[in-house]
């Protein structure tokens, strides 16, 4: 699979690193160039809109659009591996993706993730300009679109108020390493990209 041209991280800023390596998490701007935003955005709202049967009732019963395993979503999942290895300073495997529009009164609590999200990477698909800040580390920090923040889930507690706006479109990234404890879950252990479970 190609990758997409390579992204320009000088507006990277780290917290909790060192020489690439992230022990906690390090937001990165522009991680998604201008052309990646429109066309996922436009996508997460034509999405939204015709959507009838995939919601997150789990969190919450705002019928909140959230899609396990979206092909374009698995395809930027693929793609972006190697920039997010350049940020680690290790190999990764990716596992899976997720995206979710949030709406009014949605809401983002923290929650223990599976062992398939061994590092995640949560980006700022495109919103209606509401801010909608993560507080963490004692700070409240807010990734503007095209934005993305690299985590270790199982060293980094997050949270966010309800949201106030009218849409918020975000996707999430998971990997493992390479040559870790979870290496096998590649692919979510899944036969094919963009399948169910």
């Amino acid at each position: 699979i190609p990758t997409y041209s390579k992204t320009s991280f000088r507006g990277r800023k780290a917290f909790g690193c060192s020489m690439g390596k992230i022990n906690k998490f390090a937001k990165i701007n522009n991680f998604l160039n201008n052309f990646e935003c429109v066309l996922l955005k436009d996508y997460c709202r034509i999405f939204h809109r015709l959507n009838q049967n995939q919601f997150d009732y789990e969190n919450d019963q705002n019928l909140d659009t959230y899609v396990y395993g979206d092909p374009i979503m698995e395809s930027l999942l693929i793609n972006k591996k190697k920039d997010v290895e350049k940020e680690l300073g290790f190999e990764i495997f990716p596992t899976f993706s997720s995206w979710k529009m949030h709406t009014l009164n949605s809401n983002m609590s923290f929650k223990k993730h599976k062992d398939s999200c061994e590092i995640s990477v949560m980006i700022n698909l495109g919103n209606d300009g509401t801010a909608w800040p993560l507080k963490f580390e004692n700070q409240e920090h807010n990734l503007n679109v095209g934005d993305a923040l690299i985590f270790l889930p199982k060293n980094f507690y997050y949270d966010r108020e309800e949201f106030k706006g009218d849409w918020y479109a975000q996707t999430f990234l998971h990997y493992v390493k390479k040559n870790g404890d979870y290496k096998n879950l590649i692919m979510d252990n899944r036969k094919y990209w963009g399948m169910q479970k």
